[in-house]
């Protein structure tokens, strides 16, 4: 369930971006709906208002959920419509996906499809399909972005990947990406951990809407992929996400010394989201200080 969470958060805030033109069918849309359902993206149809401000995505895993956030963002129903790439992330690499949802953001605008270790799901091969991705020209015109250790969906798109030995050389790599594609470093860096992703979840959504680079650490040291990443950044503002308990103050002082350190976080999964909910500093953050 805290794979499917953290995975989830990488594509709750495509949920806003815009995407032209939005549809659904006449048919209501079906809930608990499986990747593995050769009829899985027709069932999920259009997400549905929960609330005043939640969109509820009814697949039963986190591929469903997935390809139908990237179909509810990009409907495709005409060329002005559909994305220029597409990522791929292994359906268990929480770390990845964290990282690659920075891709979701300007300028790449990619959405995000989960992929097993040796092919897609049925819901991701059919979402990918409809999406039928234009090329991106930041990305010397790959259609698809792979990030990680997954296979590629189509011999005839073309292809890119974002991989290293270590989830914190892949974050590294996305984050390097991220920077060419913009054209310079961004100011804010996010700095989660890479071993508990029910604390690192909360920084993917953010990543997808502000496009600052999601970047990984040990509890108790900095990996020297995050350094030499963070050290790009010419001394961000460096948000650290997550309480002592699971980032150490040996970890903090490591990072303050390539950049300004604030951290985000609380004792448990929970308050940790809503403490970084709440934050907010210049122009990073939610800022959401009212419930509803």
């Amino acid at each position: 369930m805290t794979r499917r969470l953290t995975v989830l958060s990488a594509l709750a805030a495509l949920l806003a971006l815009p995407a032209g033109c939005a549809g659904g069918g006449s048919d209501p849309p079906q809930l608990q709906v499986n990747a593995d359902d050769e009829q899985a993206l027709e069932k999920l149809g259009f997400p549905v208002a929960a609330s005043r401000n939640t969109t509820r995505i009814g697949g039963g895993d986190a591929a469903a959920d997935a390809a139908g956030a990237a179909t509810a963002v990009f409907p495709s129903t005409s060329d002005r419509t559909r994305p220029s790439a597409v990522v791929i992330v292994g359906e268990e690499d929480w770390q990845g996906a964290v990282a690659a949802a920075a891709l979701a953001s300007a300028p790449i605008r990619a959405p995000i499809l989960l992929s097993g270790s040796e092919e897609l799901p049925p819901v991701s091969a059919q979402a990918m399909e409809r999406l039928e991705p234009k090329g991106a020209k930041l990305a010397r015109g790959a259609q698809v972005i792979r990030v990680g250790d997954v296979p590629s969906p189509a011999p005839e798109l073309r292809t890119g990947r974002l991989q290293g030995k270590d989830p914190y050389e892949t974050a590294a790599a996305v984050d390097r990406f991220a920077t060419s594609a913009r054209g310079e470093p961004s100011d804010n860096v996010v700095v989660a951990s890479g071993e508990r992703p029910e604390f690192a979840m909360p920084a993917a959504a953010w990543a997808a809407y502000s496009g600052d680079s999601v970047l990984l650490t040990a509890k108790d040291r900095v990996p020297e992929a995050t350094k030499k990443a963070l050290a790009a950044h010419e001394r961000p503002n460096i948000y650290l996400l997550g309480p002592q308990s699971v980032i150490t103050p040996g970890a903090e002082k490591e990072l303050a010394k390539l950049g300004t350190v604030r951290r985000v976080g609380a004792p448990n999964p929970v308050q940790n989201a809503v403490e970084f909910a709440r934050f907010e500093q210049g122009g990073f953050g939610w800022g959401i200080k009212v419930p509803g």
